[in-house]
């Protein structure tokens, strides 16, 4: 959930260059990845599958 809600934000905020947003997508896979390892297990790949449609989503508005 908090992965959509900072995707959305990005979104919305940040100014269009191509590597601020490659930063900040990689900044968040990193993110997503240290939670699912502490989360563990189906909490890990609901977020994952939430992330990757975010992503999915940034990458095409490029």
């Amino acid at each position: 959930m908090v992965s959509k809600t900072v995707t959305a934000q990005v979104n919305r905020t940040v100014p269009k260059p191509k590597n601020v947003v490659n930063y900040l997508a990689a900044g968040l896979t990193v993110v997503i990845v240290a939670a699912s390892l502490i989360a563990g297990g189906s909490v890990a790949t609901s977020s994952n599958s939430h992330f990757a449609q975010a992503l999915t989503t940034v990458t095409a508005q490029r």
